[in-house]
């Protein structure tokens, strides 16, 4: 853990909502006048800025948290509530959602971190070969401005041809910038023209989410006009980055300035960044900061080089237009400036030291494989069928990975595959926490430090940063921890819809494969499918906690009733809709000897109920 001196950053000091909290609706298919029961209690919905500590003993504390004093300490409204770490079992940020799992590869990490990466090779000195950028860093809209297709600009970002560039008004393309990127062609804007660009499909760009916007140019036009580089279209219909006399900023409502300047002219190329996020605008300029304005508008990129009503010209020649739907770093920013986009993730290699395991197509998924021990110098090839083949690893291509089994040298399709397990995962020391990500990481070790919009964990294999939005919960790892799908139900009943029973299923979903929510695997959880009854004896645990909502992978639609009951009597009831965020519960036991689970129908009969218990958990005092 942390020397106990040093005082961590508290999380989301500004901006945090209050978390939203909704009544609990009467229970159904319960005894008479249950609802009674419920009164007073409460289900937490979190919030992107809100936070909420659990602790051993049932007690649950909304607010900011901050690490002091060897404590957590949890600001509320007016009072403060402090929680040594032996006391806290998880704290919660953001709720894992249901959208579709991502593509490409997983690669898990022995410290529990995941990425997604385009995996192009293998060398048995350096490892794993990472040989291009990763999909969510690179710009989802690029424009070089080198060649037409179709009469129209085609994006190179990842969003591809949905953001192809109409030339509009008479804008045409001419030499561009030499010595970055060789004698491609610009885009032209005439003086006082109404010329511009624009996306066949408007590019969002949320107010209160994060963007880049980032762009060459040479002769900004004369102070005499406005000089506007991309405008919304709907919205607040601002200009996210404009330029007004000789000062920079951002309009919304009137100009808001950054404290930075632009003069007009520059007979060389120059690189203008805007990077938006929390509220404000910051700016660069060839890489250097110049200044914030303490706005960020626009929900859209509807225009590009102008105001699309005319007037309003940036510069001459404008080249190598990019946006990200993120925030970049301001190393990025001076990467992007000094080497272009492609270099912001440069190739690199992965030591098979580091490496726990490797997982192909994560949409298919696979059926739960059974795993035999690992032995020394061998790994696990997990078939997409769920079959397991033990070997040598030997390489791995953007086709085929090659193993030693049984002495002969065997090839393996990459998309016949599942995953490949070099080691199993690292057991946790007593004094590590465990950190869930929204990218599927599971990442043991200690907090390193905590600011408003990061967090960093130290961990075996060095210091990782994490966007507080990313994070799902930090939890305490330790014996006092039971996984509630690893223990035998005490009564099971089911009760068919239509003559049809889908039996509840442990650690994996209804159907057999692997659990997984928002791209995120789970190695723990029961899978339900109305009407379903589990009772499970408590044995002294002071607590449930887990995730409950509704599996999409199968159905789009689907309504269910949870109801969660102590000794028989029903004491919350949790209503789950297809597609909502999974929904955050825990229920102290008190002295009660059994706890009840009844998946029961919604307003489709037994349509889409597949319902998920993600990570389980019974908890000691």
């Amino acid at each position: 853990m942390m020397n106990p001196t040093e005082v961590i950053g508290r999380i989301g000091q500004t901006g945090w909502a209050r978390p939203n909290k909704q009544s609990v609706p009467s229970v159904q298919h319960s005894a008479p006048r249950a609802w009674l029961i419920l009164v007073g209690l409460t289900l937490t919905i979190l919030t992107t800025n809100a936070a909420e500590l659990i602790s051993r003993d049932g007690k649950a504390y909304e607010g900011t948290v901050e690490w002091r004093n060897k404590a957590f300490l949890v600001q509320t409204d007016g009072s403060q509530q402090a929680v040594a770490p032996k006391d806290m079992v998880e704290i919660r940020f953001n709720a894992p959602t249901t959208k579709a799992d991502p593509p490409g590869t997983l690669l898990t990490l022995v410290d529990g971190s995941v990425r997604s990466v385009r995996i192009s090779s293998s060398s048995r000195t350096k490892g794993l070969r990472i040989g291009e950028t990763l999909k969510r860093d690179a710009p989802i809209l690029r424009y070089n401005f080198d060649a037409l297709s179709k009469g129209a600009v085609p994006n190179l970002g990842t969003a591809g041809a949905t953001y192809d560039g109409e030339l509009m008004a008479g804008a045409k393309l001419t030499a561009g910038k030499q010595g970055r990127g060789g004698a491609g062609e610009a885009l032209s804007i005439a003086a006082n023209s109404g010329q511009y660009i624009r996306p066949r499909t408007a590019v969002p760009t949320p107010c209160k989410g994060e963007y880049t916007i980032a762009a060459w140019f040479k002769n900004l036009y004369p102070a005499h006009n406005w000089r506007t580089l991309t405008r919304a279209n709907r919205g607040a219909a601002g200009h996210h980055i404009i330029v007004g006399g000789n000062k920079l900023g951002v309009f919304h409502g009137g100009f808001r300035g950054c404290g930075g300047e632009l003069a007009p002219g520059n007979a060389e190329w120059k690189h203008i960044a805007a990077v938006c996020g929390d509220g404000e605008t910051k700016f660069y300029v060839d890489g250097t900061y110049v200044g914030t304005s303490s706005c960020v508008t626009g929900d859209d990129i509807y225009a590009i080089g102008n105001y699309h009503g005319g007037g309003q010209p940036f510069a001459e020649k404008i080249d190598d237009f990019c946006f990200f739907d993120r925030a970049l770093r301001p190393s990025e920013v001076q990467l992007l400036f000094a080497k272009g986009w492609s270099n912001l993730v440069p190739v690199e290699y992965v030591p098979f030291s580091h490496v726990q395991s490797i997982e192909f197509n994560p949409i298919r998924g696979t059926k739960a494989p059974r795993l035999p021990p690992f032995k020394e110098g061998q790994v696990h090839i997990v078939k997409i069928d769920g079959t397991v083949v033990t070997g040598e690893f030997s390489y791995i291509t953007s086709l085929l990975v090659g193993a030693k089994v049984n002495g002969k040298r065997e090839r393996f399709r990459r998309n016949a595959l599942a995953a490949i397990h070099f080691r199993p995962p690292a057991a946790p020391k007593s004094d590590e926490l465990l950190v869930r990500t929204a990218s599927g990481a599971r990442i043991l070790g200690s907090v390193e430090q905590l600011t408003n919009d990061t967090l960093a964990i130290k961990t075996r294999s060095g210091k990782i940063d994490i966007s507080m939005k990313d994070l799902i919960s930090i939890e305490r790892v330790g014996s006092h921890v039971t996984p509630l799908s690893d223990l035998k139900p005490a009564k099971k009943k089911e009760t068919a819809f239509l003559d049809m029973i889908h039996p509840p299923q442990m650690n994996k979903d209804l159907f057999g494969f692997p659990l997984r929510v928002g791209g995120v695997q789970y190695a723990k959880g029961i899978a339900m499918h109305s009407r379903t009854e589990l009772v499970f004896e408590t044995k002294g645990a002071a607590l449930f906690v887990g995730m409950v909502g509704l599996d999409t992978r199968y159905s789009r639609l689907g309504t269910a009733s949870l109801t969660i009951s102590l000794d028989g009597k029903a004491v919350k009831n949790l209503q789950l809709i297809s597609r909502e965020p999974f929904q955050f519960v825990h229920v102290p036991l008190g002295t009660c000897k059994t706890l009840g689970l009844i998946l029961d129908y919604g307003g489709l009969g037994s349509t889409g109920d597949h319902a998920l218990i993600l990570n389980p958990r019974l908890v000691k005092r």
